[in-house]
């Protein structure tokens, strides 16, 4: 990763742009970044890091980004400088631009106060020959970056900016403060977690066990329980029933013994089964006697039952055959209903058709057309009735002409009325535009007298705009003339204090100048270098003249003091300013005219307009009235035309339907002969037609229905005959009616004889039935039969044996659920304690091992796993510092890593320095400020080699060294320097961080930074040169 372009504007201590080529320090290789102490020298290496990561390094990170913009940037409009920050860098083979500006309070463009910027972000990359955005985004732009350069931003500021004061503190830090440090540069979550999870896992693997012990214990309870249950039920059961048992009272031990309860279930269980198998043996005896007086009572009743049956049938014979004859002649007589049906229908159809015929005849005698028609063609009536319909049909035809020439004479009515009209309508449209056409020329006159008094308007209104403002720069002039004497005074107060300040600052430091000598003597210790000639003697060290020190802080104070003044200065200078520039305005506006003359100017102006808005609204009512004048003339005229069009056409359709009209009327004349209408003719000659052929129907219908009901009549005689009714009179059908049964009757009837042929089959099969069979058997055996008092004696006896055996049994399946839940219960406990064993084992070595990674249990370092991986990361980072340290230090120093525990501390993460001239170990808290500098220096170095190696081996080509020279002796800075060429190699570029003056002259590339009470500036010096 290199650093390319760094562009700061408004940022810190620089009030302005500030553009720091770093491609043209590449050459040297090594640059310093000088400047006095405030000038804004770290501030470059904070906008590094604000660029790429949006934030602070080291202690600035909780710095407010409110406080990024510089206090010495303009807030004024037009001299605005915006706050923001680009740096140009490449990691490998891209080439990247970020650009950031914090959210800042900047002045609004239009009137007074302030309005908030947000924080914007822009991301870019260099891709053939133009920059193409990535992302807009803050923290889209922070993840690309940090995943670009493969380092968090604690570890770019520790390897890219290398703060020596920050590592010195590093060396000085406890145990546990450089555990916190280091988590910050190395990642130790996995290991962390894995503590986590070790120590989770033991605790679930000890929970586990201790639920299913618990588990285990209520089990056994519960069995235990169960069992005395089982045996208390068993007893009693066997109580109920009379029988007592005497069961082994358990001792204490016994009491809570598995295997005792056991063996008495055992025993328990046995007794029932036993108990259970002789109870069933009873049951089935007496079952079997009781079955067998069942079927000897059974048998008695259905011998019985048979007896009363026959005797029924017997009684009822007589009555059954009689009823056989009365249903045999119903049957006959049912059978001619059909033949009876058909001819009472031909007697009812022959009167139907004589009625209709005589209705014909009459309706046909109504009419004098019909009666006409058939008294003269009464021997002809089908040959009229024929030629009559063909005339019919000719007529109707004639008549559709005469609909025509109705339709014709109405259309010829209604456009002799539509004449009229127009004509009245041509009438009234031209009166109107003969009175339209006299009006115009007046309405044309009043709209040109209005339009004469218009064009003043506009006049009379900027007249009236300028006479407002006017009288509003009058109003105004003298209050701020006013403010411009008070401002003035103002000013002039705080030009004086910041002149008295400025000089009280010049002579404190010119006080502090004269008085370096004395102050470096005063640090001097007897056998102590000088750290000006290097000298341990001090023969004769300058004195104070007047026996005070000027402090730094007095120095301070007196600059913030000046500041401070000069900022009130200019801001009082600013408002003047702008009051003395407000009062020329004004002065301009108001064209040198008195309050009472603006006053009045704007009166006479604002009656101008009113009477010029007058004149305006007359010109709008004349062009309203000449414009609806004008249109209402032309849409006269447009009727006028339509109209006339229309009369003519219509006259001419007059003409037309007249003649036509004519034309019809003559040939529908001859077909109406007597009659009103063509139509009505017709419809006289139908309903004529239509009698006539009612008549000659119905009489032939007529004629049909007497011969079919003489027929019918033979024929149901004859049937009368053949059935055995002899008689073909009426005795005949009298007696056909008499044999006709009702159908309740012949139901009664029909289902007696049913039931008694039924019966007599039913007698007949139960009389060789097995219960009749067997008790005629036992009769003639002579054995007495069973009552009903000995049945229900065996009844008895059976239920009392299966209530006992239902106990038993039911006492002898519960015994056997409870033993072998009993026994199962026992057995599956055993297994689960056979299971526990290896798990209790797993889990003291699960504990052993969570203890271990915790720092605790045999841990003799009491170090976490992930300290313990602190303390490889730091043992790595101390061997790669010993390798710069070894040269600085010409062979003399190692930085070694300490395991040995501190106190309460944690143990494995010290340093120690080993001198190799002395062969001792050395507290880092006994080293110089010499030496501090160079293994703190080292140890920058090693961690940035360890974690750039972490980090995917990602080449840091621009490197930062902060302060720390001045401690060094000549030889040491030899050393140290000689070390940062090393750091050169591959073309890395190195910028040391220093006001040194020993420095500026060993290096010649440089950063310059000024400070001014304007503000910081920078130049870049190459070779001596700007």
């Amino acid at each position: 990763m290199r650093i390319h372009r760094l562009e700061l504007s408004a940022f810190g201590p620089f009030a302005g742009k500030e553009v720091i080529d770093f491609d043209a320090l590449a050459d040297a290789g090594l640059f310093l970044l000088n400047g006095e102490t405030g000038a804004g020298k770290t501030s470059i290496l904070d906008a590094v890091c604000f660029a790429l990561y949006g934030s602070f390094p080291g202690a600035r990170e909780t710095m407010s980004k409110e406080r990024v913009r510089s206090d010495h940037a303009s807030d004024v409009p037009a001299a605005y400088q915006p706050t923001y920050v680009t740096c140009e860098f490449s990691v490998g083979n891209k080439r990247l631009r970020v650009q950031r500006t914090p959210a800042v309070k900047r002045p609004k463009l239009r009137g007074g106060g302030f309005t908030t910027d947000q924080a914007k972000t822009l991301l870019e990359e260099h891709r053939e020959g133009s920059w193409v955005s990535l992302t807009n985004r803050n923290d889209e732009a922070g993840q690309q970056i940090t995943s670009l350069l493969g380092l968090q931003r604690d570890q770019f500021t520790k390897l890219v900016m290398l703060p020596q004061g920050e590592f010195a503190a590093f060396l000085r830090s406890n145990a546990n403060e450089k555990d916190a440090i280091l988590r910050q540069l190395f990642d130790t979550r996995t290991f962390a977690r894995a503590e986590d999870l070790l120590w989770q896992q033991y605790v679930q693997a000890r929970d586990a066990i201790s639920e299913d012990e618990i588990r285990l214990s209520a089990d056994e309870t519960r069995l235990l329980e169960a069992a005395r249950n089982a045996l208390d039920a068993w007893k009693k059961t066997r109580l109920s029933v009379g029988i007592t048992d005497e069961l082994p009272v358990p001792d204490e031990t016994e009491a809570a013994s598995l295997d005792f309860y056991a063996g008495q279930l055992e025993t328990v269980e046995v007794t029932a089964k036993e108990w259970a198998k002789t109870l069933n043996s009873a049951y089935q005896e007496a079952q079997k006697i009781h079955e067998q007086r069942k079927e000897q009572f059974a048998d008695a009743s259905a011998h019985e039952a048979w007896q009363r049956r026959r005797q029924n049938v017997a009684e009822r014979e007589g009555n059954v055959a009689a009823l056989r004859v009365i249903l045999d002649w119903d049957a006959k007589a049912r059978s001619l209903i059909p033949a009876q049906q058909q001819r009472d229908a031909a007697c009812t159809a022959q009167s139907v058709a004589e009625a209709k015929f005589e209705a014909a005849r009459a309706q046909r005698a109504k009419s004098p057309v019909a009666s006409a028609m058939y008294e003269r063609y009464k021997g002809q009536l089908d040959e009229i009735v024929e030629d009559l319909a063909q005339q019919i049909a000719v007529l109707t035809e004639r008549a559709k002409q005469e609909e025509v020439l109705l339709e014709k004479i109405s259309k010829k009515r209604q456009a002799s009325a539509s004449l009229e009209a127009l004509g009245q309508k041509i009438a009234e449209l031209t009166k109107v535009r003969e009175t339209v056409s006299a009006t115009l020329p007046e309405l044309q006159e009043q709209e040109l007298s209005a339009q004469s008094g218009v064009l003043s308007v506009e006049a009379a209104q900027i007249k009236l705009t300028q006479a407002h403002d006017v009288l509003k720069a009058a109003t105004q002039l003298d209050a701020v003339r006013t403010e411009v004497q008070r401002l003035a005074t103002q000013w002039q107060s705080k030009s004086e204090a910041t002149r008295s300040a400025q000089e009280f600052e010049r002579q404190l430091t010119a006080t502090a100048q004269q008085q370096v000598a004395a102050r470096l003597a005063l640090s001097l210790e007897d056998e102590q270098p000088c750290p000006v000639c290097g000298s341990a003697d001090h023969p004769a060290p300058a004195v104070l003249v007047d026996g005070r020190i000027v402090t730094d802080e007095e120095r301070e104070d007196a600059a913030a003091r000046s500041e401070e003044c000069r900022q009130a200065e200019s801001s009082a200078e600013k408002a003047l300013r702008s009051a003395q520039d407000r009062e020329t305005q004004l002065a301009a506006h108001a064209r040198e005219q008195s309050l009472e003359d603006a006053t009045a100017a704007v009166s006479e102006a604002e009656l101008a307009v009113k009477t010029a808005k007058g004149t305006v609204a007359a010109l709008e009512v004349a062009k309203k009235k000449l414009q609806d004048a004008q249109q209402l003339l032309a849409s006269t005229d447009m009727q006028l035309e339509t109209t006339r069009v229309r009369e003519e056409s219509v006259a001419k359709e007059v003409e037309t339907l007249t003649i036509e009209v004519a034309e019809i009327t003559e040939e529908v004349a001859k077909d109406r002969g007597d009659y009103a209408s063509i139509s009505e003719r017709v419809a006289e000659e139908k309903a004529a037609r239509a009698l006539l052929v009612a008549e000659m129907s119905s009489k032939s219908e007529a004629d049909r229905a007497l011969m079919d009901m003489a027929e019918a009549g033979r024929l149901w005689g004859e049937r009368l005959h053949d059935a055995g009714f002899v008689d073909l009179g009426y005795g005949s059908e009298k007696k056909f009616l008499e044999a006709l049964l009702d159908e309740s009757v012949r139901a009664a009837h029909t289902g007696e004889v049913t039931s008694f042929t039924d019966e007599v089959s039913r007698i007949a099969e139960l009389e060789g039935s097995a219960p009749v069979v067997r008790h005629k058997a036992r009769v003639e055996a002579g054995e007495s039969s069973i009552t009903a008092e000995e049945l229900e004696a065996s009844s008895q006896t059976v239920n009392a044996s299966l209530k006992l055996e239902n106990i038993a049994s039911k006492a002898r399946i519960v015994l056997v659920n409870q033993r072998e839940g009993f026994v199962s219960g026992v057995a599956r406990n055993a297994k689960v304690r056979e299971e526990l064993e290896p798990r209790r084992l797993a889990m003291r070595e699960l504990e052993g091992l969570a203890k271990v990674a915790r720092g605790e249990g045999d841990n003799r370092l009491r170090m976490r796993l992930s300290s313990f991986v602190l303390a490889a990361k730091l043992e790595a980072v101390a061997a790669a510092a010993t390798v710069r340290l070894h040269e600085m230090s010409d062979g003399r120093y190692q930085l070694i890593h300490v395991d040995d525990r501190q106190g309460r501390g944690k143990g494995g993460l010290d340093l120690a320095v080993l001198d190799s001239w002395t062969g001792q170990q050395r507290d880092t808290n006994s080293l110089s400020g010499g030496e501090t500098f160079m293994v703190s220096l080292s140890l920058a170095l090693g961690l940035a080699e360890v974690i750039q190696e972490e980090s995917g081996g990602i080449s840091l080509e621009t490197l930062f060294v902060d302060e720390g020279f001045g401690t060094l002796d000549q030889s040491s800075l030899e050393q140290v320097m000689s070390a940062i060429d090393d750091l050169r190699e591959g073309g890395r570029v190195v910028g040391l961080v220093s006001h040194v003056e020993e420095m500026k002259q060993r290096i010649p590339a440089q950063i310059q930074v000024r400070k001014t009470p304007r503000g910081s500036t920078t130049k870049v010096v190459l070779d001596g040169v700007a």
